[in-house]
């Protein structure tokens, strides 16, 4: 599964081409017996369309399966290597200049359209028979694949990373009371802990741990004014294990002492 945040690395390589340096290397059709399956990498960005058959693909952390349709990419010094080999399989490298690199990246997309494929076999035909401004046309066709990779993510990181970052807040504001840490939030969204912090920034303006307050806070007062349970109690059972911390953030949320906020609801009562 690729994660929000290798979309987001996959991303950050991909917009960081220099698309007017973009220059065609080679461009093969590849099948079973003519396929490299040894592991290998390049100093190229190297991009796969598979036209007939399978393959499995082994890389230096995971294994992707490819099939008809699948596109597959590897950034420069990306090693990779076929272990099952395809019928068939239509390959460009292109040169290219570039600001952001990550360890290992490689991609995959399903090419529903066709427009990839298209694109591809613009690629081949231009190259086989080198007509006037070939290399111009090579390097838009080129260029409109890394666009089309590009948008393709785009639309996949945000929806996924929208969907699980809510899928976050929900599971905190009904857990509110556990003993939640940034490591069980970072594992929720399957992203690291730096990224976990940007995440929260760009949605709601603030880090985890103020959200986390938050949600104990107004479960906290939902308890003050709902029971007679102590200030002690009511703070440790809204996940704090410190009532005098408790207290201190309480203030800083309503701008109210706890026992404050609990005699004002009971007045309003």
């Amino acid at each position: 599964m690729v994660t929000s945040e290798s979309q987001l690395k996959i991303l950050d390589f991909l917009t960081s081409i220099d698309m007017d340096s973009i220059a065609l290397e080679s461009c093969r059709r590849y099948d079973a017996k003519t396929t490299n399956t040894s592991r290998h990498s390049h100093n190229t960005l190297e991009l796969s369309y598979f036209l007939k058959g399978e393959q499995i693909i082994s890389l230096n952390d995971k294994t992707i399966e490819s099939r008809v349709y699948d596109l597959v990419g590897y950034q420069p010094g990306c090693e990779h290597q076929g272990v099952l080999t395809p019928q068939e399989v239509l390959t460009i490298k292109l040169d290219i200049k570039y600001r952001s690199l990550v360890q290992g990246c490689s991609f995959q997309l399903r090419d529903k359209s066709g427009i990839i494929r298209w694109l591809f076999e613009q690629i081949d035909y231009e190259h086989s028979n080198k007509r006037v401004g070939s290399d111009r046309m090579i390097r838009n066709y080129a260029e409109n694949i890394i666009l089309h990779i590009i948008r393709h993510y785009k639309t996949a990181s945000n929806v996924s990373l929208q969907e699980t970052f809510y899928e976050l807040l929900h599971y905190i504001t009904h857990n509110c009371s556990l003993d939640i840490t940034l490591e069980q939030m970072a594992s929720i969204m399957n992203v690291s802990k730096s990224y976990l912090h940007k995440v929260f920034r760009t949605y709601t303006g603030s880090t985890p741990l103020h959200y986390l307050n938050e949600a104990r806070i107004n479960y906290a007062k939902k308890l003050l004014t709902s029971t007679d349970a102590s200030i002690q109690d009511v703070s440790y059972a809204a996940g704090f294990n410190d009532s005098r911390y408790f207290s201190r953030v309480f203030k800083q949320v309503t701008n109210q002492s706890p026992s404050t906020w609990k005699k004002n609801s009971q007045l309003i009562i």
